[in-house]
């Protein structure tokens, strides 16, 4: 069901509920009223009959009888019965209307003064009356409520055919209301559905407004805008990895073919072959690059995870490091060193987080003038904190905040060989293992990256 409807269907209802539930209280409130009105009828009838009764023919009940036959004002199957506070009979209107259960209604009246009663279709009411110090008698007027019923039967018709009327009401209103309410999602559903695939610059209008409907717009228009940034870095990611492909495949190929345009030495061979060996290498060291960022997933369930040690993770990445042709020079020292080893533990993976600070450390010392990084490691009460520091050119403020983005290199570094993975693939590594790494420049002294893992 679609929101319009859902919309209208719920306003239907709700508004529905409350109409239903004002008329049935509008019909209840009538109801009591006209039996209200009924019962005070029938209380003055039997007052009066009583006291014409007291006062007629030393209450001759056939001469009584004739003075109500020719009362104009007679209600439908009326009867009243006059009786002893015993139960004896003295006056009976009706002979043919029977009243069962009188006994116990004699005894009713003992104790009150008035009671009401409804016998089959009548309605009646019962007095007890005193005719002098010490006798007092009992009186039941009753009668059918045709004018009643046939008024509260009007107007539960009335009502029906109101509800009715106004239900259908609701709904049409309910639907133009909705359809209103939902014609600038209607709009902005169409602007999303006509934003062509190589238009990423297209943006949503109506964003200025201040209700829901603008909060939408603006918060699709901040996801373009972050989709656009990233399709855009990976253009630029593609092409920049695709150019460093390009370029040692392409040396490769014009090494062989000069070198079998004519018989050379075995040196000359020698030297062709360690020349194709280290483009080999090279494209070798790119392609591991690209297949640990393609395993590298933001679940940290989907890893084996266990206890790690993180100083032994740093003094394998310093061995390593040492073993490389660049000659970097990496020194690492632990302040303070812990009294219990658990202080150096975290729970992550050990070739993940081997690959995160090799890259980290290898940048680094890449980026040095002197080839030399400085790695501590402080180990405190609540995290483990890691400082690679180097000596180098340094990173602009401006190229900050896009260092840990595939492919982005600073501007002053594009001429030292790299291919913008190295960071990026180690952020995605310490952030699936809930550590926080920062970096902070000032070019052309010093640079600093802090890696913490919180306990």
């Amino acid at each position: 069901m679609k929101i319009r409807e859902r919309l209208t269907l719920q306003f239907t209802i709700l508004v529905s509920a409350l109409l239903l539930i004002s008329a049935s209280i509008l019909y209840v409130f009538s109801e009591r009223t006209a039996s209200n009105y009924f019962d005070n009828l029938l209380k003055k009838r039997a007052e009066t009959t009583f006291s014409q009764w007291l006062i007629v023919a030393q209450r001759d009940s056939s001469e009584m009888k004739l003075i109500e036959s020719n009362r104009s004002s007679r209600l439908p199957a009326e009867k009243t019965l006059i009786l002893s506070e015993s139960g004896k009979l003295f006056y009976n209107s009706n002979d043919t209307i029977d009243l069962p259960g009188i006994s116990d209604k004699i005894a009713e009246l003992k104790n009150k003064e008035i009671t009401s009663f409804i016998v089959g279709s009548h309605r009646y009411i019962g007095l007890k009356k005193m005719s002098g110090p010490e006798e007092s008698f009992m009186i039941f007027s009753g009668a059918r409520p045709d004018e009643n019923s046939k008024w509260l039967l009007q107007l539960r018709f009335l009502m029906v055919a109101i509800f009715v009327m106004m239900l259908a009401i609701i709904a049409l209103t309910g639907w133009i209301f909705a359809s209103r309410a939902l014609k600038p999602l209607k709009k902005t559903i169409r602007e999303v559905q006509a934003i062509p695939a190589t238009d990423l610059k297209h943006r949503l209008g109506g964003a200025e407004s201040v209700d829901e409907i603008g909060e939408l717009v603006r918060i699709i228009n901040d996801l373009l805008s972050r989709i656009e940034n990233s399709v855009n870095l990976q253009k630029t990611f593609v092409a920049n990895v695709s150019h460093e492909i390009k370029n040692p495949v392409t040396k490769i190929i014009s090494q062989i073919e000069v070198t079998l345009l004519r018989e050379r030495d075995p040196d000359v061979y020698k030297e062709t072959l360690q020349s194709v060996l280290e483009d080999i290498r090279e494209m070798n060291l790119l392609t591991q690059s690209l297949l640990d960022l393609s395993i590298v997933r933001h679940d940290p369930a989907s890893y084996n995870f266990m206890a790690v040690r993180v100083d032994e993770i740093l003094w394998e990445v310093r061995d390593r490091i040492h073993e490389l042709p660049a000659g970097y020079r990496v020194d690492f020292a632990i302040l303070p060193v812990p009294d219990d080893e658990r202080g150096m533990m975290i729970s992550g993976n050990p070739y993940l987080l081997r690959t995160a600070f090799q890259n980290l450390i290898e940048n680094a010392g890449k980026y040095s003038f002197d080839k030399f990084v400085d790695v501590v490691m402080s180990c405190m009460p609540n995290c483990i904190e890691v400082v690679i520091t180097n000596q180098g050119p340094g990173i602009q403020e401006s190229d900050l905040k896009n260092i840990f983005e595939f492919g982005i290199r600073a501007d002053k570094l594009k001429s030292t060989k790299g291919y913008g993975i190295g960071l990026p693939l180690a952020d995605r590594i310490l952030k699936i293992h809930n550590a926080q790494i920062k970096m902070e420049s000032d070019p052309g002294i010093v640079t600093k990256v802090t890696v913490t893992f919180n306990f």
